[in-house]
């Protein structure tokens, strides 16, 4: 997929099996890609900012084995806080993007008793709400899209999709002086 991505501008998060000592690995093994760890970018198109808040997520309970990492559910609250943040910066249009689901309206079809460990409802939540959501890590869902008032949350999961997903950002751009200078960024 590297190989087919490379040339484009891209960001990429963390899953749950990107353990913590591998990571700078990944961002040199991979590093035309934009790696968002708890972290934004913004990108111009034209005169408008778009804004990317990128992050492995937030679960409702640790796993086991986070927990035997010492990960609790205050490292979960602190990061809500801090994608809550990201989200709130000066932008025209926001997306987030994240592994673990970031509603749990896309992960049904999954048993129950795991929701817990694939998501948090952080749309519903947040301060300033993306306009997409984007994630993963809910792999046997049977809704892969949801509508939060004006937030797109998708579930991106290659299992619950059986495909790659490919998602269409609504035109945010409205004057042809825009659209020109666009279509050259993109070229």
């Amino acid at each position: 997929m590297y190989e087919e991505l490379k040339d484009r501008r891209c960001v990429a998060v963390f899953g749950n099996e990107d353990f913590r000592n591998f990571r700078e690995r990944y961002k040199e093994e991979y590093p035309s890609f934009t790696w968002l760890d708890d972290s934004s970018e913004v990108f111009r198109i034209g005169t408008k900012r778009v804004l990317v808040v990128g992050s492995e997520g937030v679960l409702q309970r640790p796993t086991r084995f986070q927990r035997l990492l010492g990960i609790d559910e205050s490292y979960f609250k602190k990061r809500m806080e801090r994608i809550d943040e990201l989200l709130c910066e000066e932008a025209d249009f926001r997306i987030l993007v994240t592994h673990y689901a970031s509603s749990l309206e896309t992960v049904l079809g999954e048993k129950e008793s795991i929701y817990p460990y694939l998501g948090y409802p952080l749309v519903e939540k947040v301060r300033c709400a993306p306009d997409i959501a984007i994630h993963g890590h809910a792999h046997f869902a049977k809704r892969t899209l949801y509508f939060n008032g004006k937030t797109k949350v998708y579930n991106v999961a290659l299992p619950a999709n059986q495909d790659v997903v490919k998602i269409d950002v609504p035109n945010i751009v409205t004057d042809s002086n825009d659209r020109d200078e666009r279509e050259k960024e993109v070229k």
